[in-house]
Formats: C-alpha cells, sequence, structure tokens
C-alpha cells in the first residue's frame, strides 16, 4: 500500500529533508508497524496511541516493534530504518539520552524487512542497530509526539552519526548521506502521555 491513500499532513515536513516535493511523499510504501508483545498496532499512519499502550514500549528497556514493507523491494539492495520524534525538545538537557532519534537500524535486507516473524526479525534488527531503540516516551503534559519511521535503500555507503547519540539529529544524518539514501518507506504515529 502506496502512502497516497493516508493523511500525511502530520510529516510533510520530511519532503524538504528527503529532497522529495510533498506531494511525492505519497508514493512511499507506508511500512506495517507492530509491536505485538504488546498487542499494540501502528500499522495505520497517524494512529494516536492511548497512554496505557504506551508502557510496555517506553524507553530502551521497550519492545521491539515488527516493521514491515511489502512493496518494490530489491532482492540484492541494502536498507537503513530510522526512528526518530521530530517533537524532541531541541534542548539536549531535556530530550532524553537519545537527542530525537529512537532507533537506527543499518544493513537490513529484503528479507529482514518481509519476515513474518516477530522474534527472527528482532534478533536482526538488533545485531544491525547502530543505536538501540528507545521506544515512544513524550514528556507528561506535553503536546502529542510525531513518532516518524522511513526507510531508505542504501545507494551508496552510509556513514553512522558521529559523537555520542544524544548529539544525534536525523535531518544531519539524512544531509551527511544525502546521495546514499532513497527514501522507500515510512509510518508515523503520534503518543502523549
Amino acid at each position: 500500500m502506496t502512502s497516497s491513500q493516508h493523511d500525511l499532513s502530520p510529516v510533510n515536513f520530511l519532503a524538504p529533508i528527503l529532497s522529495l516535493r510533498e506531494e511525492d511523499l505519497g508514493t512511499l510504501s507506508i511500512l506495517s508497524v507492530a509491536y505485538p508483545a504488546a498487542n499494540v498496532d501502528v500499522s495505520t499512519p497517524g494512529k494516536t496511541l492511548a497512554p496505557a499502550e504506551l508502557v510496555p514500549l517506553k524507553g530502551a528497556a521497550g519492545l521491539l516493534p515488527h516493521v514491515r514493507c511489502s512493496a518494490g523491494l530489491k532482492d540484492d539492495a541494502s536498507y537503513h530504518l530510522a526512528f526518530f520524534d521530530p517533537d524532541a525538545p531541541e534542548d539536549p538537557t531535556k530530550n532524553g539520552p537519545f537527542g530525537d532519534w529512537q532507533w537506527l537500524v543499518l544493513g537490513l535486507t529484503k528479507g529482514d524487512l518481509t519476515n513474518d516473524d516477530p522474534g527472527d526479525q528482532a534478533k536482526t534488527f538488533v545485531a544491525n542497530q547502530v543505536m538501540a531503540h528507545d521506544g515512544p516516551n513524550p514528556p507528561a503534559g506535553e503536546a502529542k509526539h510525531r513518532y516518524v519511521l522511513v526507510l531508505f535503500e542504501g545507494v551508496g555507503e552510509v556513514s553512522k552519526p558521529a559523537g555520542a547519540p544524544k548529539s544525534w539529529l536525523f535531518k544531519k544524518f539524512v544531509d551527511e548521506n544525502k546521495s546514499s539514501l532513497r527514501p522507500v518507506g515510512l509510518n508515523f504515529y503520534f503518543a502523549e502521555q
């Protein structure tokens, strides 16, 4: 399913970062995203998680999502998954240990992204993660936060962000790897406490 069938206006800010026009966001595949161990499915873009749904997903000890992409993947390509919170405070002293990042996984294959077994996929994702998963955990009392997953096809060497994860920013990662990343899928959900 392509994203043109969904309201993507909450993530229109991604278009210039990804070197796309807003209407081109609709050509990307929608990632299927679920947290099976918590019985939480966020495959429909723009879903809002209730506070009770967040409890098992919070923080680095949170459950890994099962992420699938069924459209347009190539057998011989390498894929990279970025998960971030664009609403994290810009002040690094307030945005937790990982800046706006929630997770970064490099070097996935089509087989990894079409795997129907969440446990098997989790092992592969953990083995390839550059930054450990940090589940959604918006600060209490703030407006809803958007949690965004973007899947890239690697079309060249991808450099992981430099420095401590707290200083990593999604936009900077994309800018530094602009010629090596081609966006192919996305999804997002909202969460608040």
